[in-house]
């Protein structure tokens, strides 16, 4: 029979699994030292493991103003020593009390057991679950969106065998997000039915899309302390759209916060206009940019697909916090490219969903302009570039903002004017140039005519793992460029956006 010998934690405990020897703490402080005599020393953990007052593990249900949380069969624990996982633990419920359960696993390495030493998380705080959820708490609680801690652990028993010693601790977990339920509701209180939300917290933005549309959404946040929060989202079978504003809003981890939020119609700006050219199509173009205060202004730069813009505030890396929100999966995208980076595919918007035009909820137009305004299609692009060819009915003229001025603005760019006899002769559209962005500064390449750079305008259509847009490069042997509408968008860098209306 092995000896077993049990000792009451009383003072550190180190594990040398890998040199297969156990140094522990007896009552009077006397070590105790054994060597594994079959091979290498096995050091098994077993957790009595209880959840917060709070949402804490993977099953979550409402039960009434609360979210209860409660342990299922199979959940898994990860074990740290510091930031070095050391072993997985896989929880047993107990049979009475489901917010209870015992976690057993086996840990490798060395362990080092100290009071502020050895951890247990449940899922891991991978930030970039929180970007993409559906609504209701089963995504929460089946992602990493539900994320739990525990202080370090307290050990309560050590059973140490001949080539297995058995550490019997305590842990309370505690959620590291907060839970919010939305009811969306108009300036009337009636509901929204909306089949999403665009959340941005301080310039960060999170998707949330639903299989059904709803007024009611359960979302995972950040925890935040006066943070600005603004709330997006679209009317189902309608072409209203809705925001909602708020500063200094704190939400506290592992709390839980169902709100009513009353949000106000989006309407286009003040001096907006739509600009009918007399296209076959009926398409009119509005006269400024989103964002715009002027009609020469370049207004606010958008990546595709999202609505709350990078001016201001915005990370240093939209890159990666573009993968993030839009998402990169690892599967391939039949796509003529030969890197391996650049046969990626977004989560949304791929050859998987065959999205291929922005839906309201991820059109910039209709989140700042609302009701039916849109980020024009590929084909209203070419649309309005075929003008250019047709010299008896379209005036197209570069204005460089120092000769050539177009309402006085030193902002260069092509103005658009109808001069074909009719109702429409002298309707005119101008497009500054506006550069793009890809971090807290514009980028541009090339040698650039007086004080212009490029021009660069987001289409609402997708082209592989890029975007159709309409571009021209103001340069100095060609001033105003080659205007051309082709698939050079990386979707993540941020762009101008000319809202239309169709007919």
């Amino acid at each position: 029979m092995m000896k077993k010998n049990y000792y009451v934690f009383m003072a550190k405990v180190t594990l040398l699994i890998a040199g297969a020897a156990i140094v522990a703490c007896s009552d009077n402080d006397d070590p105790i030292m054994q060597s594994a005599q079959d091979g290498q020393h096995v050091c098994k953990l077993i957790v009595s493991a209880s959840l917060g007052s709070n949402a804490s593990t993977r099953g979550l249900t409402l039960d009434g103003a609360d979210i209860k949380a409660y342990w299922e069969t199979g959940d898994k624990v990860t074990v740290y020593d510091g930031d070095t996982s050391i072993g997985t633990l896989i929880a047993e419920p107990d049979v009475e009390d489901d917010t209870k359960a015992t976690l057993t696993g086996t840990l490798t390495g060395t362990v080092n057991m100290e009071s502020a030493g050895v951890t247990l998380r449940y899922k891991s705080n991978v930030t970039y679950r929180l970007w993409i959820q559906d609504g209701t708490l089963e995504n929460i609680a089946s992602t990493a969106c539900d994320y739990a801690t525990t202080d370090a652990i307290t050990v309560n028993s050590v059973d140490i065998g001949t080539t297995e010693t058995v550490v019997y601790a305590t842990a309370t977990f505690h959620s590291q997000q907060p839970i919010v339920k939305f009811t969306l509701q108009d300036a009337a209180g009636q509901p929204i039915m909306s089949n999403g939300m665009r959340i941005n917290v301080n310039a960060t933005q999170y998707n949330v899309d639903l299989a059904t549309p709803s007024d009611e959404l359960f979302v995972a946040l950040p925890a935040s302390a006066n943070a600005k929060f603004t709330f997006f989202a679209h009317a189902d079978n309608s072409t209203k759209s809705y925001r909602y504003s708020k500063t200094s809003v704190t939400f506290a981890k592992g709390n839980y916060y169902p709100i009513t939020v009353k949000m106000t119609e989006v309407s286009a700006p003040a001096g907006a206009e739509a600009v009918d050219l007399g296209l076959e199509s009926g398409t009119k173009w509005a006269n400024k940019n989103v964002g715009a205060q002027s009609l020469t202004g370049e207004g606010t730069h958008y990546a595709w697909g999202e609505v709350f813009g990078m001016d201001g505030a915005y990370s240093e890396s939209p890159n990666d916090e573009y993968k993030n929100s839009f998402g990169m999966s690892t599967q391939s995208w039949a796509y003529p490219r030969t890197s391996g980076a650049n046969q990626m595919q977004y989560r949304k918007y791929n050859s998987t969903d065959r999205k291929t035009v922005l839906e309201p909820l991820d059109d910039a137009a209709s989140a700042n302009w609302g009701e039916g305004w849109h980020t024009p299609t590929k084909e209203q692009w070419q649309e309005l570039l075929a003008t250019k060819g047709n010299t008896t009915d379209y005036l197209w003229t570069w204005c460089d903002g120092s000769t050539v001025k177009y309402n006085e603005s030193s902002t260069p760019g092509w103005k658009i004017e109808v001069i074909k006899t009719g109702t429409l002769n002298g309707n005119t559209l101008f497009l500054p140039v506006a550069g793009h962005m890809q971090s807290q500064s514009y980028q541009f390449s090339g040698s650039y005519y007086s004080n212009g750079s490029d021009g660069h305008y987001l289409s609402s259509t997708v082209s592989g793992i890029n975007a159709w847009a309409f571009h021209f490069h103001n340069i100095d042997a060609t001033p105003g460029g080659t205007p051309v509408v082709n698939t050079s968008a990386d979707r993540w860098r941020g762009f101008s956006v000319r809202p239309v209306k169709d007919e």
